[in-house]
C-alpha cells in the first residue's frame, strides 16, 4: 500500500506520518530530498530553494521524476509506503497509476500553522507571517503538471484532514477513515488496531496517562507485558453457610477475609479456591482494554490466578481481584509481594462509545478491596419478550 501526503505547511503531515511508520509503513519525503539536493548543490536550505530545485528537476527529467526516484528505493525496501511532501499533479498521477494508493490531504488555520513552524524552527521555516502566506499563494495554483500545484492537490484527495485538533483526535480520525475502506484494504486497517502492546509502547503511554500502573516500576515491563504483584487481602468460601451458591442471591456471608495472623503466606490448599488482590492499580482509557495472564512458572506448579475474568475494560482502574485455584496434589504457598500475575495491554481500533463506570452502572468500578460477586444484579430485570434476564440500568 501507497500513502501519499500533500497539504499545506504546518498542518500536521509530519504527524500523520509518524502515526503510519508507529504501524510498520516506511517514510520517503519528498521535502528530505529536496534538501538533500539543495546540500548537494552547496545552495541555501530554505523554502524558496527548495521550489526552484524541485522545479528544475522536474522541467529536466519530467513531472513526476522526485516521487519515481522514492518509489524505486521503497521498493527496493519493500513493505508498505507513506510518501510525503507531495505538492504537483504530475506526482499524484505517477502514485495513481503503482496501485493500492491513497492520497491524504492536511489543512489547518494558517495562524495556527505558522505558530506550528515557528516552534520547530526547522531549516527552510524561518520567515515572516506574511511571508508564510506569499510563499503559500504562489504554491496554489500552476496548469503545468511538472509545477506546484497545492490546492488542486489537495482537491482531488481521498479525505481531507482538518488538523484542528490533538495529535490523539488527529490520530483517531486517521484510523476512522482506514477503517471504512472495507474488506479491500483489510490487512492494512489491522494496523490501525495495534494489537497486544510492545514494552516501549507500554512505557510511552503510562508516561502520557493512556495506561495507569501504581506504583509504576520500569524493571517490571515485560517484552509485551507487565508483571503485578500479590497484595496481604485474600477471602475464602464458609460452605457450612449453605448448601448451594444460587446465582440469583447475593454472596452476603458466603465468603470471609483471611486474616494472615503474622504469617507471611497464605496456604492454598489442593482443589481449594479463593479470592486474592493484585497489589497494583492498573487502569486503561477508553481506547485500551487490559488482560489478565498468569505466570509460567506458577502455573507449572498447578496454580491458576484467575479461572475466567481476567479482563480490564476501557475506562476502569482498580485493584484487580484474583480468582484463585490449586490444581495441583499439594498446597502453594502464596507471599504477598510477590509476582503472581502479569498484564498484557491491547488498542482498540476505535475509542469506545460508553467506558466502563458510573455511566453503565458496572459493578466492579475503581474497587481498592476484594468485592465479591455481584452477578445477582443481573437478575433484577426479566425482559419476556427475548426470556433474558438484565441488570435494572
Amino acid at each position: 500500500m501507497i500513502i501519499g501526503i500533500t497539504g499545506t505547511n504546518g498542518s500536521g503531515k509530519g504527524t500523520i506520518v509518524k502515526f503510519l511508520c508507529e504501524k510498520g509503513f516506511k517514510h520517503y519525503s519528498v521535502r528530505d530530498y529536496l534538501i538533500e539536493e539543495l546540500k548537494r548543490r552547496g545552495m541555501a536550505v530554505d523554502r524558496s530553494g527548495m521550489i526552484f530545485i524541485a522545479n528544475d528537476l522536474r522541467e529536466k527529467n519530467g513531472s513526476n521524476y522526485i516521487v519515481e526516484e522514492l518509489y524505486k528505493k521503497a521498493g527496493a525496501d519493500g513493505g508498505d509506503v507513506v510518501i510525503e511532501s507531495l505538492r504537483t499533479m504530475g506526482e499524484v498521477e505517477a502514485l495513481k497509476g503503482k496501485g493500492e494508493f491513497i492520497l491524504f490531504a492536511v489543512d489547518a488555520d494558517p495562524e495556527t500553522r505558522y505558530s506550528r513552524i515557528v516552534e520547530r524552527a526547522g531549516e527552510g521555516d524561518k520567515i515572516s507571517f506574511e511571508e508564510f502566506l506569499g510563499q503559500e499563494q504562489r504554491e496554489m495554483s500552476n496548469p503545468d503538471p511538472s509545477k506546484q500545484n497545492l490546492g488542486k492537490c489537495i482537491e482531488i484527495s481521498d479525505h481531507l484532514f482538518k488538523n484542528d485538533w490533538t495529535i490523539e483526535e488527529l490520530h483517531e480520525k486517521v484510523s476512522a477513515f482506514l477503517g471504512k475502506r472495507g474488506p479491500g484494504i483489510e490487512k492494512h486497517v489491522r494496523k490501525f488496531s495495534a494489537g497486544i502492546l510492545a514494552d516501549c509502547q507500554i512505557k510511552k503511554r503510562v508516561k502520557t496517562g493512556e495506561l495507569k500502573i501504581i506504583p509504576y516500576e520500569e524493571k517490571c515491563v515485560q517484552p509485551a507485558s507487565y508483571d503485578l504483584h500479590l497484595d496481604n487481602q485474600f477471602k475464602i468460601f464458609r460452605p457450612h453457610r449453605t448448601e448451594v451458591i444460587d446465582t440469583k442471591d447475593p454472596v452476603k456471608d458466603l465468603m470471609e477475609d483471611v486474616d494472615l495472623g503474622g504469617r507471611d503466606c497464605f496456604v492454598l490448599h489442593p482443589g481449594a479456591f479463593a479470592l486474592g488482590l493484585i497489589k497494583e492499580v492498573t487502569g486503561v482509557d477508553n481506547k485500551h482494554v487490559g488482560r489478565l495472564e498468569g505466570k509460567s512458572s506458577l502455573a507449572r506448579l498447578g496454580l491458576i490466578i484467575h479461572t475466567t475474568a481476567g479482563f480490564l475494560d476501557p475506562g476502569n482502574s482498580l485493584q484487580l481481584t484474583l480468582e484463585l485455584f490449586n490444581a495441583s496434589p499439594l498446597p502453594i504457598k502464596l507471599y504477598p509481594g510477590m509476582k503472581i500475575a502479569q498484564i498484557a495491554f491491547e488498542e482498540l481500533q476505535e475509542a469506545c462509545e460508553v467506558p466502563y463506570g458510573k455511566e453503565r452502572g458496572s459493578s466492579y468500578y475503581g474497587v481498592n478491596s476484594i468485592q465479591e460477586s455481584q452477578m445477582h444484579k443481573n437478575f433484577e430485570k426479566f425482559d419476556a419478550s427475548t426470556g433474558f434476564y438484565n441488570p435494572e440500568n
